[in-house]
Formats: structure tokens, C-alpha cells, sequence
């Protein structure tokens, strides 16, 4: 009976192994799937920022996980949103433009009032404002397309794709689900190789230094976390990418 039941356990195992390796293998597609919505290269069509000034130097503000309207304890927004809206009213001659690194409404809700107004700030101060999508933005079932049609709305840039700024190319790019995906970095190593700007600098929302940032694009991607994260830097090294 003992026999029977260790070589049923080990059959049991067998089968989850193969069921694992069948749905790994079969979301390999989701690595060519991440950048739905797009029919064509995003990176491609180079969209400009205000051109007003064209110093030698360049210098923008740049902040991450808003997350408008989160209330526990580890809320940024806050303690800190009328702190960067005093900051940028009296230092925005200071900067030529604003970055966003995403998760602005915490609950990805493209209708709150306070994200509005936030929004409309950026408006009213005739500051340009670039963002990135967060995992958050996309946690309200809102599409990519709404949050660019949003930020156009109020004369603002994102969510993804090449912004230039005199000689600097900024990329937006899409880290929504923790991961780049083989169709994004083709994208953006055939938009590079054509991209003659001096400078260029890569922007997104999850960190791509930190070592636990895709663990789980492994089990679930078909792709190492350590292999995604090789090919990121081998772009930068060889386009000059910062």
C-alpha cells in the first residue's frame, strides 16, 4: 500500500512538472504579446517636447509613485504632492521639463478628481511634463491608450515611445507587467540603431538594477530574470544609453 502510494505521489509530481513546462513554454508568447495595442514600432516616431530653450545644459525633475489618493501610512501623495506643486512654482524656471516614473493614481483610476487636478497643474504652469506607466495605471482595467489620450488631454507627453529634446532622446518604455518583453527591446534596438541624437537616456517604472525587480518572469515569462537584464544593458552599452 506504502509502495503504492509513493509511486502514485511520484506520478502526481510528474505531471505538475510536465503541466509547468507546457504553460511556461506556452506563455513564451506573452513575451511577444507585452506590447499589445501596438501595430507598429512606438520608438520610431520621435515625438518633440517644448523646444523653448536649448541650453548646453539640460536639467529635469524627476519623481516616482505618486500614488494619488492612497491613504495607509506609506503614502507619498500625501505629504508630498502640494510639496512638489509649491517646488515646481517657484523653481520651474529652473527646469526644462518633468518626469514621471509612474503609479500616479494608486488605484489606476483615470476618473479621480485628484489626478485631474494634478494633471492640470502641470497645464496651468506651462510646465512639460513626461510620464512612464506604473503597474498601477493599468490595475483600473484602463487601456494604454486611454492614459496617452488623458496626458494629451492636458497638452502632456507618455506613455511610451522616443521624446527628444534638443540633441537628447528620452525612451519611454513599457514595464507595466515587470518585464520588457523580446518584441519591446527589438523595438527599441532597431529605433537606436537609427537614432543619431548625442545623448540618450532610458526611462521606466520598475528598477532594472534591483536584483528581485523580474524573479518571476522565469517561471511565468519563459525568460530569466538575469538574461532580460543582460540584453537591457548590452543596448545601453552599445548605443550609449544612460
Amino acid at each position: 500500500m506504502r509502495r503504492r502510494t509513493i509511486y502514485e505521489i511520484l506520478i502526481l509530481l510528474f505531471a505538475l512538472s510536465l503541466v509547468m513546462l507546457t504553460l511556461s513554454s506556452c506563455r513564451l508568447d506573452i513575451m511577444t504579446d507585452i506590447m499589445d495595442g501596438y501595430d507598429s514600432n512606438p520608438f520610431l516616431d520621435r515625438k518633440p517636447l517644448d523646444t523653448a530653450r536649448h541650453d548646453d545644459e539640460i536639467t529635469f525633475l524627476l519623481f516616482s509613485d505618486a500614488h494619488l489618493n492612497r491613504k495607509d501610512e506609506d503614502s507619498w501623495a500625501e505629504d508630498n504632492t502640494p510639496y512638489l506643486k509649491d517646488f515646481l512654482k517657484e523653481n520651474k524656471d529652473d527646469y526644462d521639463f518633468v518626469i514621471s516614473l509612474g503609479d500616479i493614481e494608486d488605484a489606476g483610476d483615470i476618473n479621480a478628481p485628484e489626478l485631474h487636478e494634478f494633471l492640470s497643474f502641470f497645464k496651468e504652469n506651462g510646465i512639460t511634463y513626461l510620464s512612464a506607466l506604473g503597474n498601477h495605471e493599468l490595475q483600473g482595467f484602463h487601456e494604454r491608450s486611454e492614459w496617452n489620450e488623458l496626458y494629451a488631454s492636458y497638452g502632456l507627453f507618455g506613455t511610451i515611445g522616443c521624446y527628444t529634446y534638443g540633441d537628447l532622446s528620452i525612451y519611454v518604455t513599457d514595464s507595466t507587467k515587470r518585464i520588457y518583453g523580446r518584441q519591446q527591446l527589438s523595438w527599441l534596438e532597431e529605433a537606436l540603431e537609427c537614432d543619431e541624437s548625442r545623448y540618450k537616456i532610458m526611462i521606466t517604472h520598475v528598477n532594472t538594477y534591483s536584483g528581485g525587480t523580474f524573479d518571476s518572469s522565469l517561471l511565468f515569462f519563459g525568460t530569466a530574470d538575469i538574461a532580460e537584464r543582460n540584453e537591457i544593458y548590452r543596448l545601453m552599452t552599445k548605443y550609449g544609453v544612460s
